[in-house]
């Protein structure tokens, strides 16, 4: 609907140029961040490159904020399968930690 056309075209002024690239499938909107931006290999600290892109992120949940946010993190394929579930999951949530410390309350 229109709200979800209003966020989604403040998501792509906000993430132009920083290597995030957002996708809409009906009224969700989806966005993918690379690996090389977010994470150093084997590690859920967040890299200083991906700073910008989650303040920009913040910027547009605080300003349309009726939706639900849903944090899905991933790792490449180094380490056990075990390993990178756990690694997937406390970078989702360094994600979500640092999106709230900047006010989001998603």
């Amino acid at each position: 609907g229109y709200y979800a056309d209003k966020q989604e075209a403040e998501l792509r002024r906000q993430m132009e140029g920083t290597g995030v690239e957002v996708q809409r499938q009906g009224d969700d909107i989806k966005l993918i961040m690379p690996g090389n931006i977010t994470f150093a290999t084997d590690s859920a600290n967040i890299a200083p490159s991906f700073y910008a892109p989650l303040n920009n992120l913040a910027n547009s949940f605080k300003q349309y904020n009726q939706n639900t946010i849903e944090i899905v993190g991933y790792t490449d394929s180094t380490g056990s399968r075990q390993h990178n579930m756990d690694l997937s999951q406390r970078r989702a949530q360094s994600v979500a930690g640092y999106l709230t410390a900047q006010g989001v309350d998603g």
